[in-house]
């Protein structure tokens, strides 16, 4: 089953379904190093059927018919039902009503000896058992077969638990119930009973607890979440809040959840229950009406199944009142959580010092010694030592951690080019690289003691590409500082003099310091004045199997017959030939290997022995351990010939430090295996003859005890007040203005990259439109040129009707001058004209006057009649 899960990436959520369906019960459900429940299939009794593969809801997962979007609920019962439960109160009455049915209820207890189990009640008065929130994963054990047999029996069931045993027990029957209703669990994810109980017996010693509560409302309904009630056995009880829980703070953190709970399917929508029930967080932001600090639970209806039993058991609710189901915003309803960076380390740490102080260790991301080197080498022989550092000290009880030295530097951190297959330290055990050395000095907050590794450190080279890292620069001065088999590579310091001065200042600040090669304790006294220890390089104090362990997964190039082996740093004809010579006399193959920049077009022009390229960590120790014999000018290479017991010639090399090879080799009694030319390996007469390994063991191990002493006592060592320094403060006050500039400098990169963003954002928004509007725009500049032409042509005609105009308006003013003339003239007519008129009206007031004056003759004479009528005729 495990197997299975792994071989696909998937995690095992403990839900028993495999348990419950095996048919010949062959599975049994045991606890893992942390205390969570594995399926371990019995060989012995398995009939191979299948049948676990087939039901496990990981594996083969069903097609979920319920509501991708379900209606949503905010609900509560009574303030006595409330009292007893951990938030609204609603699973008692759906419980209630199915017992009402004559059914049963399944949910998870809590046992006097704080085990949680599924059990069964089919009475209201047992239903105490089943309230109140447990956090630890449940043991369904057997109850799928109760529950199954119960439902083929016509028996309502109510089934509550985790949404993975929701999908247990779904997977398990293989088919819908009418009578089945199941409740999920809005889950943040499960601890196991192993670490609750290690809580409890971690205790201080005293009145004894007899129960637990994790969700007491004592302080009101939202501050419950994260405190915890022990109720003792003399009748008190106890608060303790979430700052003196070690269980609530790995809770609440993500640190001692179950792996599978980083990423459940079950948890998403649609849901696995037909009701998904939970405390509705965060509800009295969106309406107080509907939080009285009493407890308020959310509801999600995921089925019509669902529906009728919320329906049923409303008559009993206070509250039911449908909201919107993004108001979930503060409960888990999706797959992924982010996993604590630190729950490695917890699980690592539990099995070695218990519950309590694993989770206080692990959140404060504290470990027992912090390891400085370039342990991401390019170099296998230097990445290989620390990993031999790393895990002798593993062994000697120690937590390491490996500190790689800031960004920033001449040599990058990045572990990209470490020549591992896979890195093989635990991912806690890699400590975040970081950008600085204002935030270097953050590793004095996580470690006690800081261990230089053994590597070439302390030379000039090395000072200018690790500037301030290997010699601690960055170290409080009330840290344990500590070299083990470090290197200055030479009998004499190579550097300058203010490196000197420099060095001097800081390896004075170590602890105990201790070198690899024999002449670097006089150099140390001499130069620096630093009392040294010689001792041998971490590969001897490194059980030899974790190399051959490490060696398994390099195997793909390792010949099955036998070969000469060079592992050559520096290739040359001489040294090309002398491996011919070896491999010739044995009547083996031959085959090579070189440091990285030497690569094969290169080699083919210096020797046409079968190498092979881009050689990883792994692979060396492989081809080494296969081997019939090595040559090798590498110091690491001959020290895995002498720890895996091969033939072997190391030919020193003055320019990568000749001291390091004599004083091993003196040691060990192997001072013939040096030669200073390969051609001396031809003449050699003790070439082929068998190296006495059972007393290079025998010194070797005096040595080991001597040096592992050594180191424990430098860890171990009280550490010692020391005054602050001026350095120190000098750090102190550069750290604090550099964090003040960076802070500065973020605000104003951020509210830069505020304004790109959006006008990308805008851009991009408007994209879409930008074809649409080059186009009308072309159309736009183009009806434009058009009225420009035709602007130029109007103004072309225009001059000339202007030239026309004006001698119109000339021809005007002449006209006007004229008209002006003849105005000058009418006005002069005009008098005269008055004047004639004015004779006029007096020549016609005469003549009106003789008319009248003849009028009256001619009346008078009708008068007297002298004419007569014919003449009036």
């Amino acid at each position: 089953m495990l197997e299975e899960l792994h071989a696909k990436n998937l995690e095992c959520t403990g839900c028993g379904a495999c348990y419950n369906v095996c048919p010949v019960d062959a599975i049994k459900m045991e606890m893992d190093t942390i205390g969570f429940l594995q399926p371990i299939v019995q060989k012995d009794r398995c009939i191979n059927c299948g049948r676990c593969l087939q039901t496990c809801p990981v594996l083969t997962p069903d097609k979920n018919e319920n509501i991708s979007e379900p209606d949503c609920y905010a609900a509560a019962m009574s303030d006595v039902v409330r009292l007893q439960s951990s938030s609204g109160g609603i699973f008692t009455a759906l419980a209630e009503v199915v017992l009402a049915k004559g059914g049963a209820v399944y949910g998870a207890a809590l046992a006097p000896d704080f085990s949680v189990r599924h059990i069964c009640v089919k009475a209201r008065d047992e239903l105490p058992l089943l309230r109140k929130s447990k956090y630890v994963q449940s043991d369904t054990g057997l109850t799928y077969r109760e529950i199954k047999e119960q439902l083929q029996n016509g028996h309502a069931i109510l089934f509550s638990g985790c949404p993975c045993q929701v999908a247990g027990l779904k997977a398990y029957l293989g088919k819908e119930y009418d009578n089945l209703y199941t409740v999920d669990i809005l889950c943040h994810g499960v601890p196991s009973q192993k670490m609750l109980k290690e809580y409890i017996q971690e205790m201080p010693e005293g009145n004894k607890i007899i129960s637990l509560d994790f969700r007491p409302k004592e302080k009101a309904w939202s501050a419950s979440s994260r405190i915890l009630k022990m109720n003792y056995e003399d009748g008190t009880s106890k608060l303790v809040p979430f700052s003196k829980s070690e269980y609530e703070q790995g809770f609440h953190n993500g640190l001692i959840l179950r792996n599978s709970c980083e990423n459940c399917s079950f948890a998403e929508y649609p849901r696995q229950g037909d009701i998904s029930l939970g405390d509705f967080w965060g509800i009295g932001d969106r309406d107080i009406s509907m939080d009285d600090e009493g407890g308020t639970s959310a509801v999600l209806v995921n089925s019509p199944k669902g529906q009728v039993l919320l329906q049923q058991a409303q008559p009993q609710f206070t509250l039911c009142k449908r909201v919107p189901r993004d108001w979930l915003c503060d409960n888990r309803v999706t797959a992924k959580r982010t996993p604590s960076p630190y729950k490695p380390y917890f699980q690592f740490l539990m099995g070695q010092i218990g519950f309590t102080q694993a989770v206080k260790t692990a959140l404060a991301y504290r470990f027992a010694v912090g390891i400085v080197g370039p342990w991401m080498n390019i170099n296998c022989g230097g990445a290989l030592t620390y990993y031999a550092l790393f895990e002798a000290l593993r062994d000697m009880g120690y937590f390491p951690i490996m500190i790689s030295q800031p960004e920033g530097l001449d040599w990058d951190p990045t572990p990209k080019y470490c020549r591992y297959k896979k890195l093989p330290y635990p991912s806690y055990a890699i400590a975040p690289v970081k950008e600085s050395y204002v935030q270097q000095r953050e590793f004095n907050n996580n470690c006690d003691t800081f261990l230089v590794g053994s590597d070439q450190l302390f030379t000039d080279e090395m000072l200018k590409l690790l500037d301030g890292y290997a010699d601690l620069e960055w170290v409080s001065e009330d840290k344990r500082k500590v070299a083990y088999a470090t290197s200055f590579a030479y009998d004499t310091f190579h550097g300058t003099y203010l490196q000197k001065e420099r060095l001097r200042y800081f390896l004075q600040r170590f602890d105990d310091f201790s070198v690899r090669e024999e002449s670097g304790v006089a150099l140390a006294k001499k130069e620096f004045d630093v009392e040294a220890e010689w001792v041998l390089d971490p590969v001897f104090l490194c059980a030899t199997s974790h190399f051959e362990k490490l060696s398994e997964s390099g195997m793909e190039r390792v010949s099955q017959r036998p070969y000469v082996f060079g592992y050559v740093l520096d290739p040359d004809f001489e040294k090309a030939n002398a491996m011919h010579f070896t491999a010739e006399k044995l009547g083996a193959e031959c085959y090579a290997a070189s440091d990285v920049w030497n690569n094969p077009d290169k080699l083919k022009r210096i020797w046409d022995i079968e190498t092979f390229d881009q050689l990883g960590n792994e692979e060396l120790i492989a081809q080494i351990v296969h081997c019939r014999f090595l040559i090798t000018d590498s110091f690491h290479g001959m020290c895995f010939a002498i720890l895996f017991h091969k033939p072997f010639v190391a030919i020193a090399n003055q320019e990568r430090g000749k001291a390091r090879f004599a004083s091993l080799l003196r040691l060990l009694g192997l001072e013939d295996r040096m030669v200073h030319n390969p051609a001396e390996i031809e003449k050699a007469p003790w070439l082929f003859e068998t190296i006495d390994y059972e007393s290079v063991d025998k010194r070797l191990e005096i040595e080991r005890d001597r040096c592992r002493t050594w180191l424990k006592n430098a860890l171990e060592k009280p550490l010692t007040h020391k005054a602050v320094t001026d350095y120190d403060m000098a750090c102190g006050y550069c750290d604090r203005t550099q964090t003040m500039i960076e802070r500065r400098m973020k605000q104003d990169r951020d509210s830069l990259n505020g304004r790109v963003d959006w006008l990308i954002g805008y851009a991009d928004a408007n994209k879409a439109d930008e074809k649409k509007t080059d186009v009308a725009q072309w159309k736009q500049l183009e009806d434009h040129n058009g009225r420009l032409t035709g602007l130029e042509k109007l103004q072309r005609e225009g001059a000339e009707t202007d030239a026309s105009q004006w001698t119109q308006l000339e021809d005007h003013n002449q006209r006007l001058t004229g008209q002006e003339k003849l105005q000058q003239e009418g006005a002069e007519t005009d008098a005269s004209q008055w004047m004639q008129l004015e004779d006029h009206r007096k020549r016609l007031d005469s003549m009106e006057a003789k008319v009248n004056d003849l009028q009256a003759k001619l009346d008078m004479l009708e008068q007297h009649s002298i004419w007569h009528r014919p003449w009036k005729k």
